[in-house]
């Protein structure tokens, strides 16, 4: 029997044929999934909300007003970190009471060095 690439190239389209999307024989009913995405407005309001409450307290709770700009900054970084997350809104006030602990070693390690550097400069 004589072989040509034709007859080769049908038969094998015919025995490996791929399923064709809508076919009823290969896929069924077809099934609608309803996909939701988080909406990040509400979420992004909530975060700002919580944002500007622990900012505010932590301003109250005896802060001097060297500290509030460094402060606000240690609020955004740990919110546009938090947003890197799944759960913004439950990493947010973790990261941000690190922030401000790492924000006053930093402005206490500045005191020492500035009282030293007086004593320095006045000798």
């Amino acid at each position: 029997m004589k072989t040509t690439r034709n007859s080769i190239s049908s038969s094998r389209s015919s025995s490996h044929r791929l399923p064709v999307f809508g076919d009823e024989s290969s896929f069924g009913n077809e099934t609608h999934i309803a996909i939701s995405a988080p909406v990040r407005g509400v979420t992004e309001t909530e975060l700002e909300s919580l944002k500007s409450r622990l900012l505010r307290d932590k301003l109250t709770a005896g802060s001097d007003g060297v500290v509030a700009v460094p402060l606000r900054r240690a609020a955004n970084e740990a919110a546009a970190l938090a947003w890197l997350t799944h759960f913004p809104l439950l990493v947010f006030p973790v990261l941000f009471e690190e922030k401000a602990i790492e924000l006053h070693l930093q402005l206490d390690k500045q005191a020492r060095v500035r009282s030293r550097s007086q004593g320095l400069v006045f000798s």
